[in-house]
């Protein structure tokens, strides 16, 4: 038999090999390669068609190129200028949880404590660093940044004015608590924020702003004098 029979008696034989019909043909997939016309993956209601998560039931964005609202297509001026006010924002942050320290005798001795239970205002401050972000960090992927800052952050401004006017220790440990929780948002999505903003080669010096911050906060507790004693008398 010569080679071109040969191959021809072979492109024969492979033509009517039978489909193999065992059992694994039960496991078997048919894959969808194109979108299902009654079942479409995306909203019909936006412009954009993106596509919704199978699990969420969530328009997963992508921005476009040169998009204007894409963050990272911001004018370096204006990234450093919220990166800088993030920075400010944690310190800030962390310079409250450790404000009682700076004088803490005369709290002690203003609600007739022990040291000890005024520094539970620091501690419960801390745990609240520790509940808040359970919730408030998956919150900002779904809702967005900006919500959650708005929100937290006027909440725990709100709970600073019963801990300035406070007439029992009670009052004062509760409403730390309460500013912890609401405080431990920015202090856990403003490394997302900072992500959202800069390009992994550019991020290494505002995430070192954002890194400082924590440990000069606490640092920085200072020792209030009574302002009768700052007055010069004649």
């Amino acid at each position: 038999m010569s080679e071109s029979e040969e191959k021809l008696d072979r492109f024969y034989t492979n033509e009517v090999d039978p489909v193999y019909e065992g059992p694994h043909n039960d496991e078997i997939r048919r894959i969808q390669s194109h979108p299902d016309p009654l079942h479409p993956d995306v909203n019909e209601k936006d412009p954009w068609k993106y596509k919704l998560d199978t699990v969420s039931g969530y328009r997963i964005v992508e921005f476009l190129p040169n998009d204007k609202g894409d963050p990272r297509q911001w004018t370096k001026l204006r990234k450093w200028v919220i990166t800088m006010f993030l920075g400010l924002l944690c310190f800030s942050i962390a310079f409250a949880s450790g404000i009682v320290t700076g004088n803490i005798n005369e709290v002690a001795e203003y609600f007739n404590v022990s040291i000890e239970v005024v520094i539970l205002t620091v501690t419960l401050f801390v745990i609240g660093f520790g509940v808040g972000p359970l919730v408030f960090a998956p919150l900002s992927e779904t809702v967005g940044r900006r919500p959650v800052y708005v929100i937290t952050l006027f909440f725990g401004v709100v709970f600073i004015i019963p801990c300035a006017v406070a007439k029992n220790i009670g009052t004062l440990l509760v409403c730390r608590l309460i500013d912890g929780i609401f405080f431990s948002a920015p202090m856990t999505i403003i490394g997302g924020s900072l992500a959202d903003m800069w390009i992994n080669e550019e991020r290494g010096v505002a995430m070192a702003v954002f890194s400082a911050a924590p440990f000069l906060g606490p640092g920085k507790t200072i020792k209030f004098i009574p302002i009768e004693e700052i007055i010069i008398h004649d």
